[in-house]
């Protein structure tokens, strides 16, 4: 688990988009993530969580359809969607926990990133692969 600082904040509903910063020499990125005990009805702002609060939890990406092969030399990841948690990240498998789930490493983002497809997939160890998921902050 790690602690992350929210820079801006977003929801609907129970639903929360929030860009937060994981060091302090990168830029931020968009999580989404659920907040059980706080539901945002005819507002966007939520009042539990702000901007400057710091939040715990692990990064996954999760939603995931589909996976491609590709060189190793590629690296890191990509949040083309304004304000979105959606992500293209180019990681390395580190281990297969189940046949629908992984666990890698993408640069700039962590060592131990889970990665859950929608389907079941067969990949091996130290394969790097290209996946186009939602960036999720599963909250501690």
């Amino acid at each position: 688990m790690k602690s992350y600082e929210i820079e801006e904040i977003y929801g609907d509903g129970y639903e929360r988009w929030a860009k937060i910063k994981m060091d302090s020499s990168l830029e931020g990125v968009y999580a989404h993530f659920i907040e059980y005990d706080e539901y945002l009805e005819n507002t966007n702002i939520p009042i539990k969580r702000k901007k400057g609060d710091t939040i715990n939890g692990i990064l996954k990406i999760d939603l995931v359809t589909e996976f491609k092969i590709v060189d190793e030399d590629r690296k890191g990841y990509n949040q083309s969607i304004n304000n979105s948690s959606n992500i293209t990240a180019i990681a390395t498998v580190k281990e297969v926990d189940d046949s629908d789930i992984i666990v890698c490493r993408i640069e700039e983002l962590g060592d131990d990133i889970v990665v859950e497809f929608e389907d079941d997939v067969e990949i091996e160890v130290d394969t790097t692969i290209e996946v186009n998921g939602s960036l999720e902050l599963e909250i501690q």
